[in-house]
């Protein structure tokens, strides 16, 4: 019990951040809890249960697992946080009948929520885009030569580096990631012990090609991408069946063939 606690806590963390905005929004409940009887029901007691299901040992063991492994505190995303600041904020500044009094008061909460929180547009977290598509130029090329030469399949399954597979997925939803973020253990992780094994390969340096490439037939994989300033193939894929499609960049891929 204690430790599906454990688990919904270090969830809540995910959600929580860094800044004092959702400090500002359960002193804004407990505000309209006391004064505004008519928004009580919606502002406060739905928040409330909300937070009291999230932290449900119950509730977790049934959906954390199964349904929520890794995103679980997206639950939080239903607490109207926005509208409960904003709403107190605005019953607050016109509780003044001065005008005077009323524009000092915004100052002030303006004030509190700029020096609250952290300043986000920085260098730090942002570049300057290097392609229309914002994503590593090899990226472009490689989904390019997958789509249009590598294979012959609809809607290919391929195998990425693992740098590569969120890069890969936004670029383009005309194939299928073997893996992706379930890899690290999103939603419900990945499915079978064979899959953890070609993605338990790929993060070695000298992954076993002829084990990769005999579990991915078996799933129907078109393409492996390696990272050839991190893979060292002792073996050659082209010994068991794949076809050399090219580089680009530090990237070789090869198309599995089947008979």
């Amino acid at each position: 019990m204690l430790e599906l606690i454990q688990v919904a806590w270090q969830e809540y963390a995910k959600f929580f951040g860094t800044g004092l905005y959702i400090f500002f929004a359960y002193a804004s409940m407990i505000y309209i809890f006391i004064k505004d009887k008519k928004r009580r029901a919606v502002l406060v007691i739905f928040p409330a249960v909300l937070l009291l299901v999230f932290f449900n040992p119950f509730f977790i063991k049934t959906m954390y697992y199964k349904y929520f492994f890794g995103t679980y505190w997206r639950v939080l995303w239903l607490l109207p946080t926005t509208i409960i600041n904003a709403y107190t904020a605005t019953r607050i500044i016109f509780s003044f009948k001065e005008r005077f009094k009323s524009f000092w008061c915004l100052v002030l909460i303006l004030v509190l929520i700029v020096v609250s929180g952290k300043f986000i547009y920085s260098r730090d977290n942002f570049a300057f885009r290097k392609n229309w598509y914002k994503l590593p130029k090899a990226v472009e090329q490689i989904g390019y030569n997958i789509a249009h030469y590598s294979t012959d399949s609809w809607y290919p399954t391929i195998i990425v580096p693992n740098e590569l597979y969120c890069s890969m997925r936004q670029y383009s939803s005309h194939y299928r990631l073997l893996y992706g973020r379930d890899a690290e253990g999103y939603m419900s992780g990945i499915e079978t012990p064979e899959i953890q094994t070609i993605y338990e390969e790929m993060c070695k340096e000298e992954p076993d090609v002829e084990l990769i490439i005999e579990l991915a037939r078996m799933y129907g994989v078109n393409n492996i991408i390696f990272n050839m300033d991190y893979h060292k193939l002792v073996k050659d894929p082209e010994d068991y069946g794949c076809l050399y499609c090219g580089d680009t960049d530090n990237y070789r891929y090869y198309l599995i063939q089947y008979e």
